[in-house]
């Protein structure tokens, strides 16, 4: 049976209790008891289920490593007893038990690219996949026993075209699952009410299958658990036709978690495509609806009491009778007295009665998140406010608080973003410059940009990507700078990583500027090989030409990834196209690009039609404390010690020229030692793909300029001029 939550039953038991405090006016706490789960006001935290992650630049992109899917302040478990002693915030944490390959990463977390009121797991074609739902308390990995049942929701159950793309799930350690067929029951409709498209099968005591039956359009989803958690009689077509697709299903008190399978069929073209099971939650609660005390402050002072007495509801919800005829003061709420001094009676004294209760100001305290810097409630950085708009309003009074400075530091407030505008360096979103830069309107600078936690190194890597363009110019990570002319038609080890190669061959090109000719060299096409998790041998190469990426793996057929085209993934890693961008990347190490683009001056006849690639190499993890140090001619530079350093450079600028530097300075050894034999080779002499141990290079032996990341400006992958209109 659907079980809903009203806070409004008990409401009517307000007018019974006595207005002990009406003198002072003090409102009404409502308490729940039991679970109350929201997964609209959950906040994913952790978006990389399995190892994959969405890329940096689209929606639900998360600098976390953890395999997990995680949604924090999913809900609250306020035990069985009256009062916060046994309340315990609680994050969701989902995690693959069994092998698992999505269709899309970034799909994971929530419906419509992240904004929507569903939870989401993104599942291949052809895949069966089981999945844990583990409760812990927020932050950490400690789980909670649940004092009340819990009812797990699935919506959107359906089959693609011709029968492909069946959806079904195993569920174990249920009570029951349910569809709108038993909703239309309990709310006692007319029959025929509404029935189900799917098929509950139990195939166990406490374990059930359900099976979709019905062909799916994805125009006929609901977007909120609001439109078929209701009574049938109140829906529309468009949400009676969506109820029919859902199934809930109970669990017991005492679970700290439960165990799902997922499975699809195949479809039409096995490998390209995959389905979303997407699921909200519903916690079993009551409500008490009780006083909050409150205090008077007697003209004779009473012994052991330091100016003030408290009346009214206690705590544990003891009454004591308020005195006649003296002045009252309200509580602060229940939460934030609570957590203060207990007097004789066994009523806290809470910091809001600074004049009579000066004991607890410091356990009283309430920290909140306030533009990206935490503050105090009530200070000058957070005053008492009616304006609705306020830090008071917004964050005090929405119970978003933090008992101390270090738990709110702790919460990720401080974040960091990259301002690339001008510096190019990683700034405290608090910071004076950062704050300089808000608009006039006041708004802060970091709004919508992509932020940092602030001990992160992505953030240096996002100001900073390590790319190589046009001519080649290099730009190194850690900010040093070079120029790489190569030698035609051979190939170089650009990163070199444990089981990783990324090889790019180099021709002979000339770049014709408006009054000046240089006869340089570009970068034609890239290699990939990977060796994956579970030991495939992966080949991807793209090319200055190419309409799509190619991937050999020995024993198949070779696969092409062309434009809007879902992401081929196998095992750990992913490959897409996507703008003449062929992004490669590998769950939680690399994330490397090959782009194809046109000449400097394309409007000049000379360079008409003519294409180059440009590369990227990201890393998506402390690639500079790896026990196997990177190398090649980009991955050296992740050598742990926030340096960068920059070789030699082209700078003439004669009418006629040809380049010669070779990154000389900023390299170990000499550029031919680069050489790779064959596109898709891994040996060269700093290689590193077999490797389980290597130092970092030893950067006192360079010749290069050498800054601490950040010193001086870096015009991040641009290229010799700007683009010809």
């Amino acid at each position: 049976m659907l079980r809903t939550v009203s806070l409004l039953s008990g409401l009517a038991a307000v007018a019974a209790q006595d207005a002990l405090c009406s003198a002072a006016g003090a409102p009404p706490v409502i308490q729940a008891t039991g679970v109350d789960l929201n997964f609209v006001q959950a906040e994913v935290t952790c978006n990389n289920l399995g190892g994959f992650k969405p890329l940096p630049d689209e929606p639900g992109f998360l600098p976390c490593n953890d395999e997990e899917l995680r949604y924090t302040n999913f809900g609250t478990d306020f035990g069985l007893d009256i009062g916060p002693a046994d309340n315990v915030v609680l994050d969701l944490v989902v995690t693959n038990l069994t092998s698992y390959i999505p269709n899309n990463a970034r799909r994971n977390g929530r419906t419509q690219d992240q904004t929507g009121s569903f939870g989401q797991v993104n599942l291949a074609d052809d895949q069966s996949t089981d999945f844990a739902y583990r409760f812990y308390e927020t932050g950490t990995n400690t789980p909670v026993s649940l004092s009340t049942g819990v009812d797990f929701l699935f919506f959107d159950l359906d089959v693609g075209e011709a029968g492909r793309l069946t959806e079904s799930i195993d569920v174990q350690g249920a009570l029951s699952v349910t569809t709108v067929e038993d909703a239309c029951r309990d709310q006692n409709q007319p029959s025929p009410c509404l029935s189900t498209t799917l098929i509950i099968s139990q195939t166990g005591a406490d374990s059930f299958n359900i099976l979709a039956t019905f062909r799916g359009y994805g125009v006929d989803n609901a977007e909120d658990p609001s439109q078929i958690l209701q009574p049938v009689a109140d829906m529309n077509d468009f949400e009676k036709e969506a109820a029919r697709k859902y199934a809930n299903v109970s669990y017991p008190a005492g679970i700290s978690g439960f165990d799902v399978t997922y499975s699809l069929t195949p479809s039409a073209d096995p490998g390209f495509s995959g389905r979303n099971f997407q699921y909200t939650a519903v916690g079993v609660n009551d409500v008490t609806i009780f006083n909050r005390p409150c205090y008077y402050c007697p003209a004779v002072s009473i012994p052991g009491i330091p100016g003030c007495a408290p009346c009214g509801t206690n705590a544990d919800g003891v009454v004591i009778p308020c005195p006649p005829g003296a002045a009252y003061l309200p509580d602060c709420d229940f939460e934030t007295a609570s957590t203060c001094v207990p007097g004789p009676t066994g009523v806290n004294y809470p910091a809001c009665l600074e004049t009579c209760a000066t004991d607890c100001n410091a356990e009283c305290a309430e920290y909140v998140c306030n533009d990206y810097e935490c503050v105090e409630c009530y200070s000058a950085d957070c005053p008492e406010s009616t304006d609705p708009d306020s830090c008071f309003a917004q964050k005090c009074e929405q119970g978003l608080g933090f008992s101390s400075l270090s738990s709110c530091q702790a919460s990720n407030c401080e974040k960091v973003v990259c301002e690339a505008e001008e510096t190019q360096q990683c700034f405290d979103c608090k910071s004076d410059y950062i704050r300089s830069l808000a608009g006039v309107d006041g708004t802060s600078y970091c709004d919508d940009k992509t932020l940092f936690n602030v001990a992160g190194f992505n953030c240096r890597t996002a100001c900073n990507p390590p790319v190589a363009r046009k001519d080649p110019h290099l730009y190194l990570p850690h900010g040093g700078r070079a120029d790489f002319r190569g030698a035609n038609n051979v190939t170089f080890a650009m990163l070199s990583a444990k089981d990783v190669a990324f090889n790019v061959k180099f021709e002979e090109a000339d770049f014709n500027w408006a009054k000046r000719i240089v006869h340089g060299t570009k970068m034609a096409a890239a290699y990939w090989t990977i060796r994956t998790t579970t030991g495939k041998m992966l080949n991807i190469e793209y090319n200055s030409s190419s309409k799509a990426g190619l991937v050999h793996e020995k024993g198949h057929r070779d696969v092409e990834v062309k434009e809007s085209m879902p992401a081929l993934v196998i095992d750990n890693v992913q490959v897409s196209l996507e703008n003449q961008k062929l992004s490669v990347v590998v769950a939680n190490k690399w994330h490397m690009s090959a782009t194809v683009s046109s000449f400097p001056f394309g409007n000049l006849a000379a360079n008409k039609n003519k294409k180059l690639l440009d590369i990227g190499v990201e890393a998506l993890y402390d690639a500079d404390h790896d026990v196997v140090a990177p190398h090649g001619i980009f991955g050296q530079a992740y050598d742990g010690d926030n340096l960068g350093v920059s070789g030699k450079m082209d700078k003439v600028k004669a009418a006629e020229s040809t380049t010669e530097a070779q990154a000389e300075g900023s390299i170990e050894g000499v550029w031919s030692d680069y050489k790779v034999e064959t596109p898709f080779a891994t040996a060269f002499m700093y290689s590193r793909f077999d490797a389980t141990a290597a130092k970092p290079r030893d950067v006192s032996k360079l010749t290069g300029e050498k800054t601490q990341m950040g010193e001086k400006k870096v015009l991040v992958g641009a290229s010799d001029v700007p683009e010809v209109a």
